[in-house]
Formats: structure tokens, sequence, C-alpha cells
């Protein structure tokens, strides 16, 4: 039980780790986003630059969900766990 915990606390970590590199590619896109200049190829970058956002987006949402069992932050549920485990 206590190999399940750390995996699921490592598990958690990863994840947000994940959605932090996500939100920091964001950020730079929208920057990015906000210094083109009109004219040439600015259209298409913005395009593009939209579509990326867009679709880490969508896939930050489903790793955020996964954060969550039964209700309650999966650090929340391995708190009360080892609470009863008496882990550190």
């Amino acid at each position: 039980m206590r190999n399940a915990l750390l995996r699921k606390r490592e598990q958690v970590s990863r994840l947000r780790d994940s959605i932090a590199h996500d939100q920091e590619n964001i950020t730079r896109w929208r920057i990015k986003i906000g210094f083109l200049r009109p004219g040439g190829r600015s259209a298409g970058i913005h395009y593009d630059l939209e579509l990326r956002i867009a679709d880490v987006e969508d896939r930050i949402r489903p790793k955020e969900s996964d954060e969550v069992v039964y209700g309650y932050p999966v650090s929340v549920t391995i708190a009360k766990t080892d609470s009863h485990l008496h882990v550190p």
C-alpha cells in the first residue's frame, strides 16, 4: 500500500509539472501574439498560435481532472490515507 501511495504522489507531481509547463507555453504564445506587427505573415502566425493555445488548453483539462479522485484532490486523498497508515 505504501508503494501505491508513493507512485500516486509521483503521478500527481508529474501531472502538476506538465500542467505548469503547458501554462508557461500558453503564456509565451500569448505574449508572442501581442508583439506581432500587422502585415506579412502575422495573420497566419496569429492563427497558428491560437490553434496551439486551444489545443494545449484542451489537453490541460483532463490532466486537471486526473488530480481528483472520489471528489477529493489526490493530495487530500493521499493525506487521509497516510493518516490511517501512519505514513510520514
